[in-house]
């Protein structure tokens, strides 16, 4: 999904093309910028045959997400936002964890990125450790958040999980309210420790904007989460209202 970051686009399109699982297809969905950003994307689709931009008028990151899973043809999926990047082995180290564990979600850890900043990746000694779950205990993973966000990015989705899900339209935190859909659909989440997203931390982005009413949508995503649980896994109901 891209909208008016063409200071960012550059640097997250080029880690993409630099991938060292090369069979991918990249596809860039304009959000109707008003900035250089379309003309940004045409310039990569020109350079490289794997990139598909998708031009279409403004309607919030929950739409292009979606445009971008209508497009897509590949077997996996995976999302990552324009103002962020991802390093050379992103795909791989997701493809191969997911292969492994015959896994139908991977993720990875991720770093917080700040402007003028470079990343520096730890070190530590577990970062190589990779915990293997199944459907509930991935849930509950994800709902009292231990390892697992419930951001799009920075994991590798089996593209049918998607079948008949969609992010909702016109909401923000659209993530939040499909993710534990996902989850529950998935017979196997692998998760590795392994920093291989870049997540910018930068003014005017939707988290860092100034408060307005669209933010409680985070509220209402939770409370369906919260009446699903409910409804389906009441031993999960602790965890959705974490």
């Amino acid at each position: 999904p891209v909208y008016n970051v063409e200071s960012y686009l550059p640097r997250c399109i080029e880690s993409i093309m630099a991938q060292t699982y090369e069979n991918l297809e990249i596809i860039l969905i304009d959000d109707g910028s008003t900035d250089s950003s379309g003309r940004i994307c045409e310039a990569y689709a020109d350079r490289d045959t794997r990139i598909r931009t998708i031009h279409k008028p403004n309607e919030g990151l929950a739409d292009a997400r979606n445009q971008g899973l209508e497009a897509a043809r590949g077997e996996y999926c995976s999302f990552v936002d324009s103002d962020d990047h991802i390093a050379r082995d992103y795909a791989a180290y997701l493809y191969d964890m997911a292969s492994a564990n015959n896994a139908q979600i991977a993720v990875c850890g991720y770093q917080k990125v700040y402007e003028g900043r470079a990343a520096s990746l730890s070190d530590k000694n577990d970062r190589r450790t990779i915990s293997v779950y199944d459907s509930f205990n991935a849930l509950s993973a994800l709902l009292y958040q231990k390892g697992i966000i419930t951001s799009a990015w920075g994991r590798l989705f089996c593209r049918e999980l998607f079948s008949d899900i969609r992010f909702p339209k016109g909401r923000q935190h659209e993530d939040v309210a499909v993710m534990y859909r996902l989850f529950e659909r998935a017979e196997t989440v692998a998760v590795g420790k392994e920093q291989k997203y870049f997540y910018l931390q930068r003014p005017g982005s939707i988290v860092h904007s100034a408060f307005d009413g669209k933010r409680m949508d985070y509220i209402v995503s939770t409370q369906e989460c919260i009446e699903y649980m409910r409804d389906r896994y009441p031993k999960l109901v602790s965890a959705a209202v974490s």
